[in-house]
């Protein structure tokens, strides 16, 4: 829902695992929409090669509710909020952007399934305000739509830690702690670079959970 650097390698990667059809809603207030193509095109990066994926472009301050709510995200199967090259000189506003942005998104969530869920309990039943109550309590334990959210500052992460409401809100990357542990490795050992790349890469090897 954010633009960063790199977003032209998410891109690629997402084509290259969506099923065929698969739609990217991308917003942002740091580009304008009419130039965001060419711009991963002066990247590199040519959103016409793209086979299984189709970008729908949005604009505006993913931190203000009200432009978060003209978004369908009910409808949102997964979410990645990345760190917005906007405020990459901050790193601490960035996090307090991103965490803004995660914290709508999933009140938005919860709101709207609660209203399709109220529609069909009926307004004015005393034991459909019960069960709708309960719902919510349920609905907030287990999310359907997974959150990724981008945090570059390590107290960021403490923070989340300490916050039970937060942690269990979304799954959590530490970009740049990540890419140094994986640079620190490869510099130690530069044999494990090939198993990192099994391992991290799009054609690499993969497993799943199914529930019993």
């Amino acid at each position: 829902v954010t633009l960063m650097t790199d977003i032209r390698d998410v891109l690629v990667h997402l084509d290259q695992l969506a099923v065929p059809g698969s739609t990217v809603t991308l917003m942002t207030d740091s580009v304008p929409i009419d130039e965001r193509d060419a711009k991963l095109l002066e990247e590199g990066f040519d959103v016409n090669t793209l086979q299984n994926i189709s970008m729908v472009h949005a604009a505006g301050n993913t931190a203000v509710r009200r432009k978060l709510e003209m978004l369908p995200i009910e409808s949102f199967t997964a979410c990645m909020i990345f760190a917005d090259e906007a405020y990459e000189d901050d790193i601490m506003h960035s996090d307090s952007h991103s965490m803004a942005t995660l914290l709508l998104v999933r009140d938005i969530q919860h709101q709207r399934q609660a209203e399709r869920h109220q529609e069909k309990l009926g307004t004015n039943s005393m034991r459909g305000s019960m069960n709708l109550a309960r719902w919510m309590h349920k609905a907030k334990k287990t999310d359907s739509c997974p959150i990724v959210c981008e945090i570059l500052d390590p107290r960021t992460q403490k923070t989340i830690s300490a916050n039970q409401v937060i942690s269990t809100a979304s799954d959590f990357c530490e970009s740049n702690k990540l890419v140094a542990a994986l640079l620190s490795m490869i510099a130690e050992e530069r044999d494990v670079k090939v198993l990192l790349d099994e391992l991290l890469g799009i054609g690499g090897g993969e497993f799943s959970l199914r529930p019993p």
